[in-house]
């Protein structure tokens, strides 16, 4: 890229400055190009954390087009039938280490979308050699998953896997690498 003129004789900027301009450019243009790939998951992701909601789309709706998988919401976990199996998004409020009374470790994550909460538990001494393998982590505060197990009583689900995917979109430069 050249500087533009704005006549003939003058020029917009000095090349020095045309080419810090162009530097930044490019490191901003690749925050859009990422988040072009995923254009609805990008609104979403900004209206949420820049308004507090997203008023365009859901995030059930966003993703069952593009896993071909039928999520549900959490007001539809509630509805299901107990030992029914779950597939659900939504975005971590809150996780908690605890220990059972049998000493087993379990997590139990607190899970939102649009519709509701549901808490989800996941018991490490099941899980965690295989979730560890695949070199996944555990989610924190604010995280966006992907959980799939079973409902159980009161509106629990046990966990049999997740996934972590707030990992898509960029809305600063610290965020590309």
């Amino acid at each position: 890229m050249e500087p533009v003129a704005k006549e003939e004789k003058s020029v917009l900027m000095a090349a020095k400055r045309w080419g810090t301009f162009v530097s930044k450019y490019d490191q901003y243009k690749k925050i859009y190009t990422n988040n072009k790939k995923h254009i609805d998951f990008a609104n979403w992701y900004y209206e949420n954390k820049l308004l507090g909601y997203s008023y365009t789309c859901k995030l059930k709706n966003i993703f069952s087009k593009k896993t071909n998988a039928l999520l549900k919401s959490c007001e539809e976990i509630f509805d299901a039938v107990d030992d029914s199996p779950v597939k659900y998004i939504g975005v971590v409020k809150e996780v908690q280490v605890r220990t059972s009374r049998n000493g087993a470790k379990y997590q139990q994550i607190v899970v939102a979308d649009e519709t509701g909460i549901v808490r989800a538990m996941f018991f490490e001494f099941k899980y965690q050699p295989n979730f560890i393998e695949k070199g996944k982590t555990f989610p924190v505060k604010d995280d966006i998953i992907i959980v799939s197990g079973q409902k159980k009583d009161g509106g629990i689900v046990w966990m049999d896997n997740l996934n972590i995917i707030n990992n898509y979109i960029f809305m600063k430069l610290s965020d590309v690498k």
